[in-house]
């Protein structure tokens, strides 16, 4: 048997207290913090959407919906030969409170492992950044994985 979640035990005890006119303060306390609590780590797997025939970057969206992904190929001509672009990582505004300040690694998981693409805080709802596209292949739809651990240490 399985050690119950938090989640699990203030579900079972709101159920008993729901005919019940002042739920305990403690309850209302413990359901806020829940809500508020981001996941330890989300994993989202986002499939690239290359645009056509061009290759001028992409734009998908997570398959939960919350986050878009998208990455652009540097414009000038130095930026194109040396493979360089930038990725923007946005939530959606409703969940912005809940990963500010949280750490995502942007990826791209291939046969000779996994290569990372970004790593930063997210700030604002967004995380910005830099990006070697060498190896990328936005024309096949290389799979983009994203993962969120804790809040950036200072």
């Amino acid at each position: 048997m399985t050690k119950a979640s938090r989640l699990d035990v203030l579900r079972r005890s709101l159920a008993r207290l729901c005919h019940e006119a002042e739920p305990p303060a403690y309850l209302i306390e413990a359901a806020v913090a829940l809500h508020r609590q981001a996941p330890a780590a989300e994993i989202f797997l986002l499939r690239a959407a290359a645009s056509g025939g061009t290759q001028e970057g992409l734009v998908c969206t997570s398959q939960s919906g919350l986050w878009m992904l998208e990455i652009f190929v540097g414009q000038s001509e130095a930026d194109r030969s040396e493979g360089r672009g930038q990725v923007l990582l946005s939530v959606h505004p409703d969940h912005r409170a809940t990963y500010e300040g949280r750490t995502a690694r942007i990826f791209v998981a291939g046969p000779e492992g996994e290569r990372v693409l970004a790593e930063a805080p997210v700030e604002g709802g967004e995380l910005c950044a830099d990006i070697t596209l060498a190896g990328l292949d936005l024309q096949h739809r290389d799979a983009i994985n994203v993962v969120f651990g804790g809040t950036a240490q200072p």
